[in-house]
C-alpha cells in the first residue's frame, strides 16, 4: 500500500501566521500598559493615604477619640431657699437611691432586677419609671431603678452588691419643705421631669444641663429661680475598650445651685394659709 502524502495547499488556501516580532510588540505593549495602571492605581492610594494620615489627621483623630471617650454627667445638688433670717424654707435631705448601668450588666436586665428584688422592694412604680428612664438616658449612665431606699434595704443590699455587676447604691439629694403648707403658696414644688418639660429644655437648649437630674421646679419660686436653684452639672470622662466602659479623669467639676435669700432682688418669704394639695412634702431628688 502506498503511503498517502499531504496535499499542498493552492496558494488562496494557504495560512499566514504572525511574525515573532509583532507578537512581541503586541505583548511588551500589553505590559506597557498594565504597568501604567498599576502605577496609576497606587498613587491614587498613595495621595489619599496622605490625605488621611497627614493633612485631615487632627480632624480624624479627634472624631476617633470621640466615639472611643464619652462624657457621664454628675447632677448638680439643687440650691436651697432661706428666709431673711436665713431659715430654710426648702432645703435639701440625702437619701439612697438603686441605680443601675446598663452597659456593665451581666447577662439579662429582667433576670438582674428579679434578683434584686430579693433584698430591695422594687414596685410596679419603679419599674415603671426605669423603664422611661432607659428611653431617654445612654447606657453608660447610672440610670436610677428605685430612688428612695430605707436605711434597712441600703444596708441589707450592700452585703450582696458585690454579686450584681452594673448596680450602684449611690446618694441622691431630695427636696424637703419644713414649713409645708404654710409656704407653698410662694415656694411652690418641683417634680419629676415630664415629656412637656423636656420639649422646653430643647426648645431654649438647655437639655445639656439637665443630664442625669430627674427632677425641676413646677410652680413658685422653685421655677421662677429654677435656673439659679439648679446649678450646672459636671462631666466624667469614661472610655470604653472591649465594650466596657471605664471611667478615666474628671472633665470638669460640678456647680451647686445657689442658695436663695433675701435682697439682691430676691422676695421676702411670708406665711400664708392658702396651699397646694402636693403630698408629701418631702420630694423631688436630683
Amino acid at each position: 500500500m502506498k503511503p498517502i502524502l499531504p496535499r499542498r495547499l493552492s496558494g488562496g488556501q494557504h495560512t499566514k501566521k504572525p511574525s515573532a516580532q509583532a507578537a512581541q510588540a503586541d505583548a511588551l505593549l500589553r505590559l506597557l500598559v498594565a504597568f501604567i495602571l498599576i502605577v496609576i492605581f497606587f498613587s491614587i492610594l498613595l495621595a489619599r493615604f496622605f490625605y488621611l494620615q497627614v493633612t485631615q489627621h487632627n480632624e480624624f483623630s479627634g472624631q476617633a477619640s470621640s466615639n472611643r471617650i464619652t462624657l457621664i454627667p454628675t447632677p448638680p445638688v439643687r440650691g436651697e431657699i432661706v428666709d431673711i433670717n436665713g431659715v430654710p424654707l426648702a432645703k435639701n435631705y440625702p437619701v439612697f437611691s438603686l441605680e443601675v448601668i446598663p452597659s456593665r450588666i451581666e447577662g439579662k436586665m429582667e433576670d438582674v432586677i428579679e434578683a434584686l428584688k430579693k433584698y430591695v422592694d422594687i414596685t410596679p412604680t419603679d419599674l415603671k419609671r426605669f423603664k422611661k428612664y432607659r428611653e431617654s438616658y445612654r447606657k453608660f449612665e447610672n440610670i436610677p431603678l428605685k430612688l428612695r431606699l430605707t436605711d434597712e434595704e441600703a444596708a441589707r443590699l450592700s452585703v450582696h452588691l458585690r454579686e450584681f455587676k452594673g448596680v450602684e447604691v449611690n446618694s441622691r439629694t431630695f427636696r424637703e419643705y419644713p414649713y409645708g403648707k404654710l409656704t407653698s403658696h410662694f415656694l411652690g414644688y418641683i417634680g419629676r421631669i415630664s415629656d412637656k418639660d423636656k420639649e422646653m429644655l430643647e426648645e431654649e437648649g438647655l437639655t445639656a444641663l439637665y443630664r442625669g437630674s430627674t427632677h425641676i421646679g413646677k410652680s413658685g419660686l422653685e421655677k421662677y429661680y429654677e435656673h439659679q436653684l439648679h446649678g450646672i452639672p459636671g462631666y466624667q470622662e469614661v472610655e470604653r475598650r472591649l465594650r466596657q466602659y471605664r471611667p478615666r479623669i474628671e472633665k470638669c467639676s460640678v456647680q451647686d445651685g445657689a442658695n436663695l435669700a433675701p435682697g439682691h432682688g430676691h422676695p421676702h418669704a411670708a406665711g400664708s394659709r392658702p396651699h397646694f394639695r402636693r403630698p408629701p412634702w418631702r420630694i423631688g431628688g436630683h
